[in-house]
């Protein structure tokens, strides 16, 4: 019997998606379990731990609750998820951002001298009077 004629071993009907893989189901099977095992919440956990140096759901769950629900920046409520915003060299946390603040901060490279720079050429042409 050649590879192409061999069974799945879950369903034993149709051929193996790989069957020189470790995994002798069939794409059928496969995308079945898969289904069936998917858990939203254990991959957000899994993605914000690998992500962000251990941060879990529940962090981000007392982050938002302490931030009240809204952009740490900009201070808007947002229908949508909030990013989490870290420090790229030490990898800490630093709070919760909306999609535009964290990519204008993205865009100036965290950058402090960018942003007073930034803030100062807002100021300069605008009829505010405000010192920086």
């Amino acid at each position: 019997m050649n590879d192409s004629n061999l069974l799945c071993v879950r369903c034993k009907e149709r051929p193996m998606a790989y069957p020189h893989s470790k995994n002798h189901w069939c794409k059928i099977c496969v995308d079945e379990v898969r289904r069936a095992n998917y858990n939203p919440h254990r991959v957000r956990d899994r993605n914000l731990r690998n992500n962000y140096r251990g941060f879990t759901s529940k962090d981000y769950d007392a982050l938002l609750l302490k931030q009240n629900g809204v952009c740490a920046v900009c201070g808007e409520h947002q229908g949508k998820h909030l990013h989490v915003d870290h420090d790229h060299t030490t990898g800490n946390v630093r709070g919760l951002l909306c999609n535009d603040c964290n990519a204008a901060l993205g865009h100036v490279h965290d950058d402090p001298v960018i942003i007073r720079k930034l803030l100062h050429y807002i100021l300069e042409h605008s009829n505010e009077v405000e010192t920086i």
